[in-house]
């Protein structure tokens, strides 16, 4: 290469250096250097690593259950019977005021009407007994049988709300629906407030992998210490003491 050449490659050379000396954009370093003390990460954003040096991975609410249709089985109304025989019988000549909210209130309010001591009670059963102009559907009339006007009484209204027409305390209250937490939490917390101290609210929900909203919503309304679940059938069941629900 002959000295012309190299003079020529030496000038190219020389020209992108100080091209590169002169890049107005900033470096990381001037970037760093820049920021003011307001400008911080949150802390949220950045995983804590957990004992094993793997990134947590933020935990998440289940925000619905993955059923469309709350439990029911023969398990949960021996359960639920068992119960309501145990509040009759400590009531002590108290007839007791009942509701099942819901699905499936044909075939449940009869283990709780069945269970009565000899001061009885009433049954009132809200969600799928009646239909749009309030007479009882054949179906549920089937289940009840000559129960109908004697414990157990259909109701027309709104599972979510009815609850502010209720004219008296309730002993027990039987929640026979699932689906999105915040309505369920919702609905727990309004229901188990019109309870005697002493009467219990209850339903077949506690399952955390078919319904785990559901339960997410039972734990956080009462706290878990609270809740009864003995058994794998889904039952749960919370008495009702002087100190309100939480919610």
């Amino acid at each position: 290469m002959d000295d012309e050449r190299v003079q020529e490659a030496l000038q190219e050379i020389i020209a992108i250096l100080l091209g590169l000396l002169q890049d107005d954009e900033p470096s990381a370093k001037e970037v760093f250097e820049e920021m003011d003390d307001t400008q911080k990460f949150e802390e949220m954003s950045i995983p804590e690593p957990s004992s094993n040096g793997q990134v947590k991975k933020e935990e998440r609410r289940i925000e619905s259950d993955e059923m469309e249709t709350p439990p029911i089985s023969d398990s949960i109304l021996i359960d639920l019977s068992q119960n309501t025989s145990d509040l009759s019988v400590m009531r002590r000549g108290e007839s007791l005021n009942c509701i099942v909210v819901g699905h499936y209130t044909g075939k449940i309010s009869p283990a709780i009407s069945d269970s009565f001591s000899g001061a009885g009670g009433r049954v009132l059963c809200l969600g799928d007994c009646v239909d749009s102009d309030g007479h009882p559907l054949k179906e549920w009339m089937e289940y009840v049988g000559d129960r109908f006007q004697e414990t157990i009484w259909p109701v027309k209204g709104d599972i979510a709300q009815s609850f502010q027409g209720i004219d008296r305390p309730l002993d027990i209250v039987y929640l026979s629906t699932c689906g999105v937490y915040s309505d369920m939490a919702s609905m727990i917390s309004k229901w188990a407030g019109l309870i005697k101290p002493g009467g219990f609210i209850c339903g077949g929900q506690f399952d955390r992998g078919l319904y785990a909203a559901s339960v997410e919503a039972i734990t956080e309304v009462f706290g878990l210490s609270k809740v009864v679940h003995a058994g794998e059938n889904g039952f749960w069941m919370v008495q009702i003491n002087s100190v309100k629900a939480k919610g």
